[in-house]
Formats: structure tokens, sequence, C-alpha cells
């Protein structure tokens, strides 16, 4: 590989994209007849994802996987944990189905398992390891590459008396 910086910016992106979901929350205000889409996470058979929210009025809470609801809840607050049980990309979204404008504070937690967490840790691991032995290497076959011995002799004159050219 001819440039180091593009391995490195691409093992970035590979740790990044096996890290855990994070937790996000915020306020979301729904206009009458408006929907929200809040986090969209992937997630494997066996993680979750741990919900509440609260408004003054009642929404419509929603879970889809592929465009197709797999859970719905209505009401003013509501709190609980939905466990996932086919793999995929889920979207948390709210729903105002009501006459009046509803601003909605809430708090959704895409948790991975225990037992996806040591592959993701060993993924990144091995990232870090074969970046490390990649920059080595290249390092090596860098200093091998470099001429020695290779740069030309500055000249210098002839040993003997000085001599005067205008004498």
């Amino acid at each position: 590989m001819r440039n180091p910086l593009l391995a490195l910016s691409g093992i970035v992106a590979l740790l990044f994209a096996a890290s855990p979901a994070a937790a996000s929350s915020g306020v979301t205000t729904l206009n009458p007849g408006e929907a929200a889409d809040v986090v969209t996470a992937t997630l494997g058979v066996g993680d979750s994802i741990v919900y509440q929210w609260s408004t003054g009025l009642s929404v419509e809470f929603l879970i889809a996987r592929a465009g197709v609801e797999v859970f719905t809840t209505t009401g003013p607050v509501g709190q609980g944990t939905y466990a996932i049980t086919v793999a995929g990309t889920y979207v948390v979204s709210f729903h105002n189905s009501g006459p009046y404008l509803s601003i909605v504070s809430w708090n959704v937690e895409p948790r991975v398992s225990a037992s996806t967490l040591p592959l993701l840790v060993g993924a990144a691991a091995a990232g870090a390891v074969g970046l490390l032995l990649g920059l080595l290497l290249w390092q090596r076959r860098r200093r091998a590459a470099r001429p020695t011995g290779a740069y030309p002799q500055a000249a210098y004159p002839p040993a003997g008396p000085p001599q005067n050219p205008g004498a």
C-alpha cells in the first residue's frame, strides 16, 4: 500500500462501524399529524432497545425494522425495553396523531448484548494490531529502499602547495 494515511483512515472507519450504538436523548417538537425518526441502529438477535419518553399529550411510539412496524405503544409517557429477535436496522420514531402541538422529551438506548460485545472488542483489537504491524512493515520497507552511499562525494582540490595564478 503506497499511502499509509489511506490505510489508517480505513481502519478507523472500521473501528467506528464496529462500535456499539450509543444512547441518544433529546426533545422533539411534533405538529399535528407529524412523525419524526429519532434513532436508527443496526442490532442483532439478543440486543435490545431501552426507551422512555414523556410529553403533555398522547403520542405514538414506534419501532420499525426495514420499514415494517414491529412495536408500537401510545400515551403521554412510556418506558420499557424491546428485545431484538431478528437482526436488522431498527428505526425508533414518534408520531403525533392528535390535533395539538406536542413536545416529546425522550431517551432511547440501543444495547448490545453481552455475547456480541466480545466480538466487537476482538475486532477492534485485531484492527489495532493489524495497523501497528502494517506501519512497522511500511517503515521497514521504506528504510530498506533508501539508497546508502549513493550521495555524490564533494570534489576537493588536489592536495599540494597552493597555486598562485597571478604570479
